[in-house]
């Protein structure tokens, strides 16, 4: 793998039993790039972003990923049942590297605190994340994944259906992760949103 290749993918595809998901794709992604996957609902932009992240399995062909992942999904009520604060939501971020059990240490802290402040959610870190709105729960999930620090950061649908700020300090977070030498892959259907990519 070159050294400025975070991606590789020869021949990648993804079956839901007789389904094809994501037809066979081969392509690589540099570090401190963006993309833009757009699509109409059913043509892969879900399934793919499901194969950089691990979650599922390509029927043939080979992915090679050399760094980190964190993932952003598009159901923005999954927690909703849990009785869980902003804190924990964003400490969830951490858990990658120290695990479920892992004790919390101040470099821990350090990453949640800047990603909090980036996402602009540090005043929300006592409340139920259950009742916050839908644009300030999308920006806690992103900030979990920015405080995991992860060298690919993969998105789906990360604006659809938000308040026009929380829109915006998305947008600019995916720009300063892909300025800051990140990778980021995010799905969308609107060209205005995918022109951002770079």
């Amino acid at each position: 793998m070159r050294a400025d290749h975070l991606v590789i993918a020869d021949d990648v595809c993804v079956h839901y039993g007789p389904v094809v998901a994501l037809a066979p794709t081969t392509f690589d992604l540099d570090r401190g790039t963006t993309v833009a996957l757009v699509g109409s609902n059913g043509s892969g932009k879900t399934s793919l972003l499901s194969l950089l992240a691990d979650l599922v399995d390509s029927e043939d062909g080979a992915l090679s990923v050399d760094g980190t992942v964190a993932m952003v999904t598009q159901h923005r009520d999954h927690h909703r049942w849990m009785p869980l604060s902003v804190d924990e939501v964003l400490r969830m971020g951490r858990y990658q590297q120290r695990g479920l059990l892992g004790r919390i240490r101040a470099h821990d802290r350090q990453c949640i605190e800047q990603a909090a402040e980036l996402l602009e959610v540090s005043t929300l870190r006592r409340r139920s994340f259950g009742d916050l709105s839908g644009g300030q729960q999308q920006r806690v999930l992103v900030a979990q994944a920015i405080a995991a620090q992860p060298d690919l950061l993969l998105l789906d649908e990360p604006i659809t259906g938000l308040d026009l700020p929380s829109q915006l300090r998305i947008l600019d977070v995916i720009e300063q992760h892909a300025a800051g030498g990140g990778t980021v892959v995010f799905s969308t259907h609107h060209l205005a949103e995918a022109r951002r990519a770079v």
